[in-house]
């Protein structure tokens, strides 16, 4: 525990600070789709593969076309050790169709290790997107 503390001591406040504004824009994410913040995992319908949507005929369950790709992966395979990496993507998406993707994966295969992976992506689009479809993934193994 204390080789943990000493390596993010080493980091200085940056990373901590990323990793509060992925996690409170995540939380603000959650309530803006819900309307309430909830850890209720149920499923909530979604529209047949075959529909097309009003916009675009764009068809649903199909990711829009256009804007950036912000993937981060670390892999710790080492005993005792701590590993983080992060990015931060800005894009500009002008168009009717936004689909910018954001993905951060952490995988971990060693005994008292700790792996973090953030990725925060900030996209400004165009006023006149009809068709906006983000993908954001989080794994940790």
């Amino acid at each position: 525990m204390e080789k943990v503390l000493t390596s993010l001591l080493k980091r200085g406040v940056i990373p901590y600070i990323v990793a509060a504004v992925v996690v409170l824009a995540g939380l603000s994410g959650a309530a803006a789709a819900t309307g309430t913040l909830s850890s209720d995992s149920s499923a909530t319908p979604t529209a047949s593969g075959g529909a097309a949507s009003a916009a675009g005929n764009q068809l649903a369950g199909y990711p829009a076309a256009g804007g950036g790709s912000n993937i981060v992966q670390v892999i710790n395979r080492t005993d005792e050790a701590f590993k983080m990496e992060g990015r931060l993507q800005v894009n500009q998406i002008p168009g009717p169709n936004v689909g910018p993707k954001n993905q951060a994966l952490a995988f971990s295969s060693c005994a008292n290790c700790n792996t973090l992976s953030v990725a925060l992506q900030i996209d400004v689009r165009s006023a006149d997107a009809r068709n906006v479809q983000p993908l954001n993934l989080v794994t940790a193994l």
